[in-house]
């Protein structure tokens, strides 16, 4: 866990999302189904997601930075930057699947109602706010420049 956040895994999961997304619509369609609108819980929980995340980020932030005296568990703050790598890849999938659920509605020739619109928009947002929240929290808990100008540990996650 040394590394930081691909930008292609991150490119991935969401192209992935798309794909699942937009196909998922196209095949509920193509059966005479309901198509799929996202519960509102969806963009709660993930907005709430992130909020937990930053939460648990911030004292480990302080006590990388010195503003705080309090020890860091190196447990813990692994623990931390695994759930912001994850978060981000969840988040990325999201909101790629909110894109592809949109991107179906925009083909279709009679739209939804509001309410989809509102949900579907809605559920591309948390999953951005997500995936933000995760690589901000993995830049959280970096180790600061030492004394000597390198960088700390070469930039590993704390």
């Amino acid at each position: 866990m040394n590394k930081r956040m691909s930008v292609t895994a991150l490119t991935i999961a969401v192209l992935s999302g798309l794909i699942l997304g937009f196909l998922g619509e196209v095949a509920l369609s193509a059966l005479g189904r309901p198509m799929l609108v996202p519960p509102l819980a969806w963009p709660l929980t993930l907005i709430l997601l992130a909020g937990i995340l930053v939460a648990f980020a911030i004292p480990i932030r302080r006590s990388l930075v010195g503003k705080s005296q309090r020890p860091i568990n190196p447990f813990t703050a692994v623990r931390v930057v695994a759930a912001a790598k994850a978060s981000a890849l969840v988040g990325s999938l999201f909101t790629g699947f909110g894109t592809g659920i949109l991107g179906h509605i925009l083909t279709r020739t009679v739209g939804p109602p509001l309410e989809a619109w509102l949900l579907t928009i809605a559920t591309i947002i948390g999953g951005v706010v997500l995936l933000v929240a995760g690589l901000v929290v993995e830049y959280m808990c970096v180790l600061p420049p030492t004394d000597d100008g390198t960088e700390g540990a070469d930039k590993q996650p704390a």
